[in-house]
């Protein structure tokens, strides 16, 4: 007669766990995704100096890195935004070039 109550106990915990689980307002999940130029991006752009730092067209924004982190300027500052229509902003390739017809020599 114990394990029988002993089980019921145990089933009505969990289901109580369960429903209170449902019904109670659901957790402010504190994720933070951030967008920044990836290190591969910046080791083949050249930044555009603003402010006395590098700022990287990235995504339709501009980037720079603000102590350890990274920050954009919401509203696009009339130095870079005529920086990025008058020199679209440069990035080096370093892929490898495949050539027809075997090796070059």
């Amino acid at each position: 007669m114990n394990r029988t109550l002993v089980s019921m106990s145990k089933g009505v915990l969990l289901s109580g766990a369960l429903l209170m689980g449902l019904f109670s307002s659901p957790a402010q999940a504190q994720v933070e995704i951030t967008f920044y130029p990836p290190a591969a991006f910046r080791a083949t752009s050249r930044p555009v100096y603003y402010e006395g730092r590098a700022a990287y067209w990235y995504n339709g924004r501009w980037y720079y890195q603000s102590g350890g982190s990274w920050e954009y300027y919401r509203v696009e500052p009339r130095h870079l935004r005529e920086r990025r229509v008058i020199h679209v902003p440069v990035r080096k390739h370093y892929e490898r070039r495949h050539h027809r017809g075997g090796h070059r020599r």
